[in-house]
């Protein structure tokens, strides 16, 4: 649907239109609720889950806990996933359009999991082979190795 969209666009026509900066929120609020109706509406047919859904806070602007959505939630969503998915950190800097990968590590740095194992499980390669190989050069001690499994 979206390419046969496009496809009617000249080359420097807006994809979309979209109202006035003032009113994007207003918009964003509109368009959740019409896809929260839809979600419930979906099941109409299944009187426990739409009980379930009515109650979910799922594609609600204001949560349970009365968080709001608003376009800067937006933005830390796409900074942290892009974190969990396990990008370089420069990447999400980049992404996320940071003056300094200071304030990427700051707001997102919690979220890179594993960096610190990934880290270390990588020396072997960086050395040239396997603990067994390595042992025989003389540049792997035996606890070290029998720790990596060799």
């Amino acid at each position: 649907m979206l390419r046969t969209h496009v496809s009617t666009k000249t080359p420097k026509a807006p994809v979309f239109g979209m109202p006035p900066e003032y009113e994007v929120a207003a918009m964003l609020r509109a368009d959740l609720a019409t896809a929260r109706t839809a979600w419930i509406d979906a099941v109409q047919n299944d009187a426990k889950e739409y009980e379930r859904r009515q109650q979910s806070d799922f594609l609600a602007d204001t949560n349970h806990d009365g968080e709001h959505l608003d376009f800067h939630s937006l933005r830390h969503t796409c900074g942290a996933w892009s974190a969990l998915t396990g990008a370089h950190p420069k990447a999400v800097q980049a992404l996320m359009r940071h003056s300094s990968i200071t304030l990427t590590m700051d707001t997102y740095g919690h979220l890179f999991p594993g960096q610190e194992a990934e880290t270390v499980a990588r020396f072997p390669g960086m050395l040239g082979g396997q603990p067994q190989q390595l042992r025989a050069t003389g540049t792997c001690d035996d606890n070290a190795a029998l720790s990596n499994g060799a």
